[in-house]
């Protein structure tokens, strides 16, 4: 007996030992694969924030630069308009001068027009006459004018306006000849830089999001959020390229500005020597992976932590789940059961248990669509009962009902598998016999009228009744649901006030149709 009890001590500890060697294995490949699984799910969700923020600023960068182009042109297209007005002889500068303060107040960043004469000086200007008249011949974008005759529309660099403000602006401008080529003088449209930047940065009215506009050689024109001390600064990112930056590209890097390190795309304007740049704060997802990383190193060690129990848990859970999926499976039958007594009780009769009115419509439409692309005949067979009053007067409504079960019996024996027998109210039923002539319909009527006929014994009495029957058949009598019923429904008063106890056919009332 020790003998055996060592043994199952032994075969027991060897139990536990495999059990718990078997536990710690479990535990260290489960550990593994958490690990793993922690380490690929912080890699995705970081490639996945920062593929994200890469399109949203490479989509930005492109819809600031088709924004700025076309505001380019826009003020390109006014600037030729002006230019032929002002070069045009006999009209007054006061006129022209007129023009001018028209345009500049459809355009808020519009600062100014100045036309120039052949020497620099300033012609018409659109300030008030209280503000001095500065000097501006050495302005570039009077000298390329003057030393490169050109009809190509001039962009200048940012530059300080000599007015009192003193604000920085960027100038288009564009020379202005005669027919025969002389030098007339230069139009030239002043654009305010913090203006011109609150027109084109609403692409980008976005938190954490910045919008840089800047020339191929990295001449800083405007940054939003915009301060006056940076146009003309220097953009080291697209100075490098001399002048001949590539179409589009995309880095990270730490702004020069504010020091804030950021997810940058810029877009070549198509018809300007203008770039825009768009950049995102990396702050903001960089915050989101860390909190990421902290809430699945969180979940990794909690994990780990509740394993053991998981395996004594295993068993209990997997009974209570089936517990509670065949409780679900209860429900879901008992409430499908429901649903379809409901749909049974909305379409059918509750005392016979026959299809009611709304049904019986129904599948009457169904026929007449079906009769009319088939071609088939059907017939409707209207029955209204003949002594049911005095059945309901003598004995009670609970005999009444008692027949009306038994007369929708020997209904439904009398008719075939593919008819349909429908009660519409009180003691009126009708039958829609499918796919026949008018003498098969009337055989059936005939049928229909035997059985009613013949004694009806009740639980507690025997009573004797007929019918009166109307039948009309489809489409000869009526080719729609309303116009059949209404056929046979003259037809069974006919029968009825004609002696009763009989079948009667549309042609019995008006002759060989109804319509």
């Amino acid at each position: 007996m020790t003998k055996g009890i060592t043994q199952k001590q032994s075969s027991q500890r060897r139990s536990v030992v495999l059990i718990i060697g078997g536990l710690v294995l479990m535990w260290l490949l489960t550990a593994s694969i958490l690990a793993a699984f922690y380490r690929t799910s912080v890699d995705n969700f970081s490639a996945e924030a920062k593929d994200r923020i890469l399109v949203n600023t490479q989509y930005f960068a492109r819809n600031q630069s088709q924004l700025t182009n076309a505001k380019l042109n826009e003020l390109d297209s006014t600037l030729r308009a002006l230019s032929y007005i002002a070069s045009a002889p006999g009209i007054p500068d006061q006129d022209i001068q007129g023009i001018f303060l028209l345009r500049r107040q459809v355009s808020p960043e519009i600062a100014d027009f100045l036309l120039l004469d052949p020497s620099g000086q300033i012609r018409i200007w659109t300030r008030g006459n209280d503000e001095p008249v500065p000097e501006v011949s050495d302005r570039g974008y009077f000298r390329v004018h003057l030393e490169q005759p050109s009809e190509q529309t001039f962009l200048s660099s940012p530059d300080l306006a000599r007015t009192t403000e003193s604000r920085p602006f960027i100038a288009l401008s564009r020379g202005l000849y005669s027919p025969d080529g002389e030098f007339l003088g230069v139009l030239a449209m002043a654009l305010d830089i913090e203006r011109l930047a609150n027109t084109l940065g609403g692409v980008t009215e976005i938190d954490g999001v910045s919008t840089v506009l800047a020339d191929l050689y990295g001449s800083l024109l405007f940054r939003r959020p915009f301060r006056e001390y940076e146009p003309g600064q220097t953009l080291e990112s697209i100075a490098g390229y001399g002048g001949n930056p590539p179409e589009r590209a995309s880095f990270v890097v730490d702004s020069p500005f504010d020091g804030v390190t950021r997810q940058v795309s810029f877009q070549r304007l198509e018809n300007w020597p203008w770039v825009a740049f768009v950049g995102a704060d990396l702050a903001t997802p960089k915050a989101a992976i860390e909190r990421f990383q902290f809430t699945e190193r969180l979940r990794l060690i909690v994990l780990l932590g509740v394993f053991s129990v998981m395996f004594a848990s295993v068993a209990w859970l997997t009974w209570r789940r089936m517990q509670s999926e065949q409780a679900l499976m209860d429900d879901i039958v008992q409430r499908k059961a429901v649903e379809e007594r409901l749909a049974w009780q909305a379409n059918h009769d509750a005392l016979t248990g026959l299809p009611n009115r709304m049904l019986f419509y129904d599948r009457l439409n169904h026929t007449l669509r079906r009769s009319s692309r088939s071609r088939r005949s059907f017939g409707l067979i209207y029955i209204d009962l003949d002594g049911f009053k005095a059945v309901n007067d003598q004995w009670g409504h609970t005999a009444g009902d008692q027949l009306l079960q038994e007369v929708a019996k020997r209904l439904q024996d009398s008719v075939r598998g593919s008819d349909t027998v429908a009660r519409l109210a009180g003691d009126e039923f009708v039958i829609l016999a499918d796919q026949c002539g008018l003498e098969e319909a009337q055989a059936l009527a005939e049928k229909v009228l035997s059985a009613l006929t013949e004694t009806i014994v009740l639980p507690e009495q025997e009573v004797n009744i007929s019918a009166s029957i109307g039948l009309a058949v489809a489409p000869l009598d009526g080719d729609s649901a309303d116009g059949l019923i209404k056929a046979a429904d003259k037809a069974m008063y006919f029968a009825k006030n004609t002696g009763k106890g009989k079948v009667a056919k549309t042609g019995d009332v008006v002759g060989p149709s109804i319509a």
